[in-house]
């Protein structure tokens, strides 16, 4: 986590540089798809979630007003500049250990980016040791990133939607006993392969388990990490 507390440092210096300049300093950004009247998702569950269980959650980017809100948003403002000036679509967040906080600030980060009208964002939880995205949310999926990797279940089965613009979530569902092996398995080298190309106005943000070599450096060599 100490990268990304000097990233909000680094942040604080130039905060009046919004995302949204940012991406229009890319030349990508002429190929952005117009995204500002929401998106309407036909084959992806919707699940609402009330303003209270993001607050007892501490999802504080998806709050109409939060005091720590702007932090967000300026550590967006330092992401969206890094992935435009490497050619990224994709993010990861890692952390040294358990309870550092690196769910809550992949969740975040990726509803703060999901305010951004030119993209739409995908939140994958890929720490198969302890999956909780889907419980920040208040929600139980039926099913999750385990199941993908273990039967034939389809991907779209798998995805849903906390009722925010332009947020799909991928949830892990369930703990996975060999999930080291699991993550080096050619399914999930295919499926990282396919989330990050799939659609050019998306972003991925990766939600890995905390760092624990070789896995966490196997992962970190396919995705930008932030830890």
């Amino acid at each position: 986590m100490e990268r990304i507390r000097k990233a909000l440092e680094r942040a604080g210096q130039d905060r009046m540089m919004t995302a949204t300049d940012v991406l229009r300093r890319s030349p990508s950004a002429d190929h952005q798809t117009d995204l500002s009247t929401g998106v309407r998702y036909t084959m992806t569950r919707t699940v609402e979630v009330s303003q209270q269980t993001l607050l007892d959650n501490r999802i504080i980017a998806a709050l109409p007003e939060h005091k720590f809100k702007d932090s967000y948003r300026m550590l967006r403002t330092r992401v969206l500049q890094t992935m435009r000036n490497n050619n990224w679509t994709s993010v990861a967040v890692s952390g040294p250990a358990t309870g550092c906080g690196k769910t809550l600030t992949a969740i975040n980060l990726a509803i703060s980016l999901a305010m951004e009208v030119t993209h739409t964002v995908l939140l994958v939880d890929l720490d198969l040791r302890k999956p909780t995205i889907h419980k920040y949310f208040g929600y139980e999926p039926e099913l999750g990133l385990s199941d993908y990797l273990t039967t034939d279940v389809p991907l779209h089965q798998l995805l849903f939607t906390p009722s925010i613009d332009r947020l799909v979530v991928l949830p892990g569902r369930k703990v996975l006993p060999n999930s080291a092996e699991m993550l080096r398995s050619p399914r999930m080298i295919s499926l990282v392969n396919e989330l990050k190309t799939r659609y050019p106005d998306r972003l991925v943000v990766f939600d890995l388990p905390p760092i624990r070599p070789p896995t966490t450096r196997w992962l970190s060599r396919r995705i930008p990490t932030a830890s």
